[in-house]
């Protein structure tokens, strides 16, 4: 299991040797390095932030002040360069501390002992466990719950995700590595451009239109748009382009998206003969 980490210390120098420490750790994965307190209010409390590593001394907001802003499930670590704060930093709710200059050594063990403060359930995948992604939208970090997502658009080298309320995200990223994290009882790649989320189809609708009319089938959405849909999606033996076979294969598609996302599917829609 990874960790998301934040760095946030007003000495450029004592977060680049912090940066560093974590790059060299590869359970720890950086997701955020701030000179400045204020800037990384939000985006802490807004993503998702397993270890954050925070200096107690500065301008605008102290760290024991910012303590005050961080979601409980986050483990704090001080870092300062005077002991007689370290004290300080317990009482705030830090789970460790460091003193500066911060040797790698020290980092480790800072770590390990961190890191033994989250339980097994903590310590699952973060989609699973709090069913929400975080991208970095230029130098910012978004967090995207799992069901509020329509579906998922491949553009080059990165992707978009289409939202509730018409909005939409884009960060650096490609479906192979989203297909492989996302719960794929509630996602699927139905087209070589498209994850979709299943539990937000308009199911009778998409059932109707997946027909294979014009060899083009595609899936509506409850908000009114709708998405291609490619036949391999269906898991098709090779070879097998008949109609029955394809019917047959989404009978079960459908079978399967109604055990997992609930939906009211009857069984007079699962037609596997059409005139």
């Amino acid at each position: 299991m990874i960790l998301n980490c934040v760095v946030i210390d007003d000495d450029p120098e004592a977060l680049n040797q912090i940066t560093s420490h974590i790059k060299r750790t590869p359970t720890l994965q950086l997701i955020g390095a701030y000179t400045s307190a204020r800037e990384a209010v939000r985006d802490v409390r807004n993503g998702h932030v397993d270890v954050l590593y925070l200096a107690i001394q500065m301008p605008e907001l102290s760290g024991i002040e910012f303590a005050r802003l961080v979601p409980e499930s986050c483990r704090l670590v001080f870092t300062t360069a005077y002991k007689e704060y370290a004290f300080d930093g317990i009482k705030a709710g830090a789970a460790d501390y460091l003193l500066k200059p911060i040797s790698f050594e020290d980092f480790q063990e800072s770590y390990k002992r961190v890191r033994a403060t989250f339980d097994e359930y903590q310590l699952q995948d973060p989609i699973e466990r709090d069913r929400c992604l975080v991208a970095k939208v230029e130098n910012k970090f978004v967090r995207i719950d799992l069901d509020d997502i329509l579906y998922i658009e491949s553009m080059n080298d990165y992707v978009r995700f289409h939202l509730t309320q018409g909005r939409k995200v884009t960060t650096f990223s490609n479906l192979k590595r989203l297909e492989s994290r996302l719960p794929r009882q509630q996602f699927k790649r139905i087209h070589r451009s498209f994850i979709a989320n299943l539990c937000r189809m308009d199911f009778h609708r998409s059932y109707a239109h997946l027909l294979w009319r014009d060899q083009h089938p595609y899936l509506r959405f409850l908000q009114g748009c709708r998405l291609p849909v490619h036949q391999l999606a269906f898991s098709l033996r090779e070879g097998d382009s008949s109609r029955k076979a394809f019917l047959s294969e989404r009978k079960n598609f459908f079978g399967r998206v109604n055990e997992s996302c609930g939906a009211m599917i009857h069984e007079e829609f699962f037609v596997t003969e059409t005139p």
